[in-house]
């Protein structure tokens, strides 16, 4: 798998670029900043399957090199993974429109990184010429059962959805965001893309909170992660009217 990686920390760039290449199945290059890796991705010389992008970087910050990405037909469909220190709420909101596959919480974590790029690989694998009939060959199934088992997935989601949003009791929320990487991993499974990426900034979120990382969830969590849920609800909703429009 070919990967870019852009962080202008020189120490952090180099472990970061050893901790992927330990995999020999993952080529790096290595940018400075943000405009150097905004020339490879142009350069015709390169063709990347994910961006790891740090989010503070001087020139082109790590959003502004993701929202050209996703302004450029070429270049869109590329996996990106943000890294950041931060939870502010800017980050989260900014994050939460550019399609970000994973995120990668600092100081770096080899055995997350790793994982997380595994998964990523897998999904490139299954999903960059997977269609519908692909897809149920993959899960063994066919279509009815298939379309059950979405139905299925997509009313808890929107059950567990409902109570989380609605909640001002953070206990309550913190058992119910406990959740997430179950949902997601059904979503990934069943091959519903829109709602893996909302559900893997639903657990950024979750993950930069200082508090949570504590077992709790603070008051801030909870605005930050409000226009997630958002966008998780209306991708729940297409993803009804698609099982409907099929029928």
């Amino acid at each position: 798998m070919n990967i870019l990686v852009a962080e202008d920390d020189r120490m952090s760039r180099e472990m970061l670029t050893r901790m992927i290449s330990s995999d020999e199945d993952n080529h790096v290059v290595a940018a400075v900043d943000g405009e150097e890796a905004w020339k490879f991705l142009n350069d015709g010389n390169h063709e990347f399957d994910v961006g790891i992008f740090d989010i503070h970087m001087p020139k082109i910050d790590g959003f502004q090199l993701l929202e050209r990405i996703r302004a450029m037909p070429s270049l869109r469909h590329l996996k990106a993974m943000l890294c950041t220190a931060a939870a502010d709420r800017t980050t989260v909101e900014r994050a939460s429109g550019l399609a970000v596959a994973h995120y990668i919480v600092k100081p770096y974590n080899k055995t997350v990184i790793l994982a997380k790029l595994k998964a990523l690989r897998e999904e490139l694998a299954r999903l960059g010429s997977e269609n519908r009939d692909e897809l149920l060959k993959r899960l063994g199934l066919d279509n009815e059962v298939y379309e059950v088992l979405v139905s299925a997935l997509l009313e808890n989601l929107d059950n567990w959805l409902s109570s989380a949003r609605y909640t001002s009791d953070l206990a309550k929320f913190a058992q119910l965001t406990k959740r997430t990487p179950g949902f997601r991993g059904g979503a990934a499974l069943l091959g519903l893309t829109s709602i893996v990426t909302r559900l893997d900034e639903v657990e950024f979120a979750l993950v930069s909170d200082s508090a949570a990382s504590q077992g709790q969830q603070s008051p801030l969590l909870l605005s930050q992660i409000l226009p997630i849920f958002e966008q998780l609800d209306e991708e729940i909703k297409r993803a009804r009217r698609h099982l409907e429009l099929a029928e």
